[in-house]
């Protein structure tokens, strides 16, 4: 039996799909954005751009913050697909600093946001003040357990610990560091989702190598939603 081997199209994004009203948001996303006509979402970072032209999709006004050399990628698409969310040259860790206080109903940070922080407390901070009262911060990412487990012999194993190393490679946090980060300025966290594996990102333990049977046991992908309380 011949195997097909992945190819370079299969990726591919097509704006038409997000011409023609199309979201690559899963249900649990969707659900937790809550978008609504006329409603304010800041993208940040800018990710793929595939969110960003979801949430127009779905009728919100939708600004876009990255640095300058993370968004001609989600410029790109938008023109494509005859799209014109609003893209602003900025930290996507420090909105306030570029929007001032009070300027969304809802933020949304991609895939990936996570592991590039140094630190959640200035981040954490920022979101809330760009956040309007009862504003909600939504993040789907990677599961921090996701990068803790290793494969032996078909089984997981701990292949590194849960907690910061000095002796590992790489970002280390856990979730009582995000959930506490943003409890501390006021985003209260109201749902946390866990699944065991992303509908549209490669996750660590997807290289594993792992039989679905084994392989669903620990989460990699996650959803967090936290509202400002304050």
């Amino acid at each position: 039996m011949e195997i097909l081997k992945p190819e370079a199209s299969w990726f591919e994004i097509d704006p038409e799909f997000y011409r023609h009203g199309g979201t690559c948001l899963n249900p649990a996303e969707t659900e937790g954005m809550d978008a609504r006509p006329g409603q304010a979402i800041l993208v940040a970072p800018a990710g793929n751009g595939e969110e960003a032209l979801s949430f127009i999709n779905l009728g919100a006004e939708v600004t876009v913050l990255d640095e300058s050399r993370s968004l001609p990628g989600a410029r790109s698409l938008a023109a494509a697909a005859g799209m014109t969310p609003a893209f602003v040259e900025g930290d996507p860790a420090g909105p306030a600093a570029v929007f001032g206080d009070e300027a969304f109903d809802a933020v949304y940070t991609p895939w990936g946001t996570l592991d590039a922080l140094p630190l959640f407390d200035h981040w954490a901070e920022s979101m809330a003040r760009v956040l309007r009262p009862g504003g909600r911060l939504v993040i789907y990412d990677r599961h921090p357990i996701s990068s803790v487990a290793a494969a032996h012999k078909g089984l997981f194993v701990v292949g590194r610990s849960y907690f910061h190393d000095e002796h590992d490679d790489g970002r280390a946090w856990t979730l009582g560091d995000l959930v506490s980060s943003l409890g501390a300025e006021g985003l209260a966290t109201m749902l946390l989702e866990e699944f065991p594996d992303s509908d549209r990102f490669p996750t660590p333990l997807d290289s594993l190598g792992l039989r679905w049977d084994v392989r669903w046991r620990l989460p990699a992908a996650m959803l967090l939603v936290a509202v400002r309380v304050r």
